[in-house]
């Protein structure tokens, strides 16, 4: 699929125009757009998205955040980054409603640990074991 067949614009229009609450559009144009910058950035097109580059967009948004209207980056919470997680999914299947060969990349990529959230959790040794 070309990205010339996806009039990007007006799919991100139509994807948020349903939404009946204000902020809830917000929410999502800013979402797709941060995930549209990501792309750009990197030389690809919405087109381009794959499971594994949604995986290293969801890990950079982990460790890098993202940068606000006026260019200053910053990081991002784990709820805001599963909420962006999720309406970029939301957004690729209402483009896979409307188009021919588009998959949606974030089936199944949401789940990226965080290492840092990461916790060892060890056993206690039998003999320190109660019986009840």
């Amino acid at each position: 699929m070309e990205e010339s067949t996806i009039d990007f614009a007006a799919e991100l229009k139509l994807f948020t125009y349903v939404r009946q609450s204000a902020s809830t559009r917000s929410a999502y144009n800013g979402a797709v757009r941060i995930l549209h910058e990501w792309l750009m950035k990197r030389s690809f097109t919405i087109t381009d998205m794959t499971p594994e580059l949604a995986v290293e967009f969801i890990r950079d948004l982990k460790e890098e955040g993202c940068r606000d209207p006026w260019g200053r980056g910053h990081r991002l919470s784990e709820q805001r980054v599963q909420a962006i997680v999720r309406i970029c999914g939301t957004f690729f299947s209402h483009l896979q409603r409307h188009y021919d060969g588009v998959q949606n990349p974030f089936l199944g990529a949401s789940h990226v640990p965080n290492p840092i959230s990461l916790v060892a959790v060890s056993a206690p040794e039998p003999p320190q074991a109660r019986a009840f």
